[in-house]
């Protein structure tokens, strides 16, 4: 049994076996292109500076835990993250980027100071926390792919 991930993958390596690539960002159009029939494939162009690192945030944020119907959300199955700058402290999750409906996350809900005290006040979370990038320099590659990557040049 072929999974689907397995031809687009199948599909992909086809078309790239005979093109020399003399910049990273010409893969992005071997993909788009690499189907014969039928619908080309979505790509969606991202760059190393569009990646954040949320696991701070989340640590210091219970909010992140639980979506608006206090269902749990699993941190390491989203895909995609958004934001509408008309909502702030709302983001949409997607767990797969065809998701046609986000889950919604409110991270400025207010939460308990502790169950124990039964306390009536809540205090509001931490709001407006600065995202940071979640690379500060160019992910390494291993010699062996750069020679590689480096024949057709």
């Amino acid at each position: 049994m072929e999974y689907e991930d397995d031809s687009m993958h199948s599909c992909i390596e086809k078309r790239k076996k005979n093109h020399v690539l003399y910049l990273p960002e010409e893969i992005y159009a071997i993909i788009r292109n690499a189907k014969v029939q039928g619908e080309k494939y979505n790509v969606k162009e991202i760059t190393q500076d569009f990646f954040f690192y949320f696991k701070k945030l989340v640590a210091n944020n219970k909010n992140w835990e639980t979506d608006d119907f206090g269902k749990k959300v699993s941190c390491s199955k989203v895909k995609e993250i958004s934001a509408d700058p008309q909502c702030p402290g709302k983001l949409q999750i997607k767990y797969e980027f065809d998701d046609e409906t986000p889950i919604i996350v409110d991270t400025n809900r207010s939460v308990r100071v502790m169950r124990i005290k039964r306390a009536a006040d809540s205090v509001p979370s931490e709001t407006h926390q600065a995202l940071v990038q979640l690379y500060d320099a160019p992910l390494p590659i291993s010699e062996k792919l750069y020679k590689d990557l480096s024949l057709g040049i």
